[in-house]
């Protein structure tokens, strides 16, 4: 993971709401500037305002220094006061929603079992797969820490479904998805 700046610079240029996970602008210091003139500029324009841009994948990214940032990282700087030393994981899914309420540390598998469901999924369903065989039949399955395991073919989906959160508590935990299938 990317070094985050000091929590002093970060501190100067941005105010965190932790109930919203809004950032905004701070009326910057001439320090983060070059010229007078930037800084004059800036802060006319910008201070006050939202604070970065939602990209492709729904993150917000800041940029400091000339450089992009996760939101949700800068967050848990500002609420904690140090580096996240493990990736930081939205609970309810939404990239875009950073109040600290909803931002946890996690390692990548936790990180990864709370992943939504693939657009392109048949079943709607992760860790569900039609097969396509001469009647409709659904296997379930699971990953975890690179392993997948298999639970079984089952002749309905709902069977494979119960299957598959049965796994998702066990391996999963706190972490465990639970979504509804997706159609």
């Amino acid at each position: 993971m990317k070094r985050l700046p000091d929590l002093n610079y970060v501190n100067e240029a941005l105010d965190y709401d932790p109930t919203t996970g809004d950032f905004r602008w701070r009326v910057r210091p001439i320090e983060h500037f070059s010229h007078e003139m930037t800084w004059r500029l800036w802060n006319a324009k910008w201070s006050g305002k939202i604070a970065g841009n939602v990209k492709r994948h729904g993150y917000r990214i800041v940029l400091l220094a000339n450089r992009p940032y996760l939101a949700h990282r800068l967050a848990w700087l500002l609420m904690h006061g140090e580096q996240p030393t493990n990736e930081v994981d939205h609970i309810n899914g939404h990239p875009d929603d950073n109040r600290i309420s909803n931002l946890r540390s996690a390692n990548a598998a936790d990180n990864s079992a709370n992943r939504r469901t693939r657009y392109d999924s048949q079943s709607g369903v992760t860790g569900v797969k039609v097969l396509k065989t001469g009647q409709r039949r659904f296997l379930a399955y699971i990953k975890r820490h690179y392993h997948e395991h298999y639970l079984g073919v089952f002749a309905t989906l709902e069977e494979a479904i119960a299957a598959r959160r049965e796994a998702e508590q066990q391996l999963q935990g706190s972490f465990a998805r639970n979504q509804e299938p997706v159609r």
